[in-house]
């Protein structure tokens, strides 16, 4: 086909490529264009299927069809279409698969970031870019996305798979320290056999124990006896009720394990259907940002989610690690709740305090938002640490996110599927308030 030729329409037959039809006394043709490819153009007698026009595809049409296609130039890593339709138009497509159209050397759609080649760059014969009829731009196009889909997805099941192995590092590690519970109960129990003849500020002391084996004991000379003991009977304990958790961690955690091997075997296999599925699943996308309209003025970002208890109780939770400095140290009033997974990263959670006592539920409600909002969000079981807002210290030097608590209380909260959705229910999105 010789130019020029009119454009009577433009279709999107895979990401990062276009397609355009063109008509010349009587003949019709396709111009499909790869910037990622190479050769990046492709002349074609039929038109290539692909994904629904949309966005970017709605408007070329609106401005390109009718126009004329008088050049077709290729420099620099750069395809450049020049178009005639009274006034002159250049549609650019580079490496990355993105597309800008340019009027009268300005920028009025697609990616600014795209600059146009020089003028002196020869103009193509789309003739020896006619399609051999076996392979084609398209075919081409679509198979490296397909492979660079299976590789997105191997890698992000990768990274999965090694945060799963330290995980299950750590929960072996937590197992290993269980065995420590025995000796402080031992010790806890020694000592209080032996309470009254222990010398306050003795650092270390040897006693009998009640099988008759005889201990020393390492003490620390700042505590009492009695703290002593104390001391050691709730490290115990701790423990040992860390015991069944941890387990049933490890145990979720292998059964994990499993379902990642057999999912990295699904995506080497896949077809383009099934790499689509588990793309939606593995490779989700922030949300697209909506701008405003000219000259008005977008609302100030709030830096926590809003939610409401079982009693209509305000509760807040932080974004991101600087959003939790901020909530907790600006936002929340000294009598606030603060509320945080136990041991693990996590958001920051606020109960706003509208009374003297908040109810239990409440508290459960905040628990179970510190735990969702955490790295421990996957846990059928895990610890909260909550206190008072008043209690919160940010300690010179700890990193964004990082508090040190003067006081606290600790609850093992069992996870509720149907808890948490009746949360997430009344979320909120963020707004100017």
């Amino acid at each position: 086909m010789k130019l020029p030729a009119r454009a009577q329409r433009v279709d999107r037959p895979t990401p990062g490529a276009l397609s355009i039809e063109l008509f010349r006394e009587g003949e019709k043709a396709y111009l499909v264009v790869a910037p990622m490819l190479s050769p990046a153009i492709e002349l074609r007698s039929s038109r290539p299927r692909g994904e629904p026009a949309a966005g970017l595809v709605l408007q070329l049409r609106k401005l390109l069809v009718g126009a004329n296609l008088v050049r077709v130039r290729l420099a620099q890593g750069l395809v450049a279409l020049d178009f005639d339709k009274g006034e002159a138009f250049t549609l650019l497509g580079d490496r990355r698969g993105e597309f800008a159209l340019l009027r009268g050397g300005r920028t009025i759609l697609g990616s600014r970031a795209i600059v146009d080649v020089e003028d002196a760059a020869p103009a193509l014969d789309l003739a020896a870019f006619r399609a051999d009829g076996e392979t084609s731009l398209v075919d081409e196009r679509k198979k490296a996305d397909l492979d660079e889909k299976r590789r997105a997805l191997l890698r992000a099941v990768q990274r999965e798979r090694a945060r799963l192995e330290r995980k299950k590092r750590a929960i072996e590690g937590d197992l290993a320290r269980v065995a420590e519970a025995a000796r402080l109960r031992r010790e806890a129990e020694t000592l209080l056999l032996h309470r009254h003849a222990i010398e306050r500020g003795a650092t270390t002391v040897t006693l009998v124990a009640a099988d008759g084996a005889e201990m020393t004991i390492a003490l620390d000379p700042k505590f009492r006896p009695g703290e002593a003991i104390e001391s050691r009977f709730k490290r115990a304990k701790r423990l040992e009720r860390g015991a069944g958790i941890a387990e049933e961690r490890l145990a979720m955690v292998e059964r994990e394990l499993a379902e990642i091997a057999e999912t990295r075997a699904r995506i080497e296999r896949a077809d383009v259907e099934t790499l689509d599925a588990m793309a939606t699943e593995w490779l989700r996308e922030p949300a697209t940002k909506t701008p405003g309209r000219r000259g008005e003025p977008s609302a100030p970002r709030v830096p926590y989610r809003r939610f409401r208890s079982r009693d209509g109780i305000e509760i807040l939770v932080g974004r991101s690690a600087a959003d939790n400095d901020t909530l907790t140290l600006h936002v929340a009033k000294p009598s606030d709740l603060f509320f945080h997974a136990r041991g693990v990263t996590g958001s920051h959670v606020i109960v706003r305090r509208d009374r003297p006592e908040i109810p239990v539920e409440t508290l459960l409600d905040a628990a179970t938002l510190a735990v969702h909002f955490s790295a421990a969000a996957k846990e059928p079981a895990a610890e909260v640490q909550y206190t008072e807002r008043r209690y919160v210290r940010k300690g010179k030097g700890l990193p964004r996110g990082a508090v040190r608590l003067e006081r606290e209380r600790v609850v093992l909260l069992q996870m509720q599927k149907e808890r948490l959705q009746r949360l997430l229910d009344t979320g909120e999105r963020p707004s100017s308030r």
